[in-house]
């Protein structure tokens, strides 16, 4: 690995033999090459992984980009299932109200149904104990009358026998 200053160091070193020494700069020279082909090889390898990690990234963001708009897609297809699930819930709430306000109704008009069927009974009692106390009255009065027709018919009786 290279660190920044690393690189500059390398960048402006300069051969530091005599002037005249051609051998010595040559050999200086080569080595500050050699270690500048190594750098830019480092370079090059760590420019690699970059671009190849930046299209693992790219991938990534495209792979995670996909998800979230299946996810949306999902989402929004759930709203809508949950919306219509919702409409129909509120028409079977009024459905239901309906109903409710109709065997509301039905009970009530059974209530004064029944309530008018004990009126009426009572009366239709009131009346059969009324003709009951006429009956009674009838039959005492046609026990009386047939006393009286025995009574007439033993005196006829009596006086065509005396005649």
């Amino acid at each position: 690995e290279f660190t920044k200053d690393e690189v500059l160091a390398l960048l402006n070193e300069r051969a530091k033999a005599a002037k005249f020494d051609t051998k010595a700069k040559i050999e200086q020279m080569t080595d500050i090459i050699k270690r500048l082909k190594v750098c830019v090889k480092w370079f090059q390898q760590a420019d690699e992984a970059h671009v190849q990690e930046k299209e693992d990234m790219k991938v990534s963001l495209e792979s995670a980009e996909q998800k979230y708009n299946n996810k949306e897609l999902e989402t929004m297809t759930k709203e809508e299932e949950l919306q219509t699930t919702i409409s129909k819930l509120k028409e079977n709430a009024v459905s239901l109200h309906e109903q409710l306000a109709k065997e509301e109704s039905s009970k009530h008009d059974a209530i004064e149904n029944h309530r008018k069927e004990q009126e009426s009974r009572v009366a239709a009692e009131k009346v059969q104990a009324s003709l009951r106390e006429e009956l009674e009255k009838v039959k005492e009065e046609k026990t009386i009358a047939k006393q009286k027709v025995t009574s007439f018919e033993d005196m006829y009786k009596r006086l065509q026998e005396y005649n």
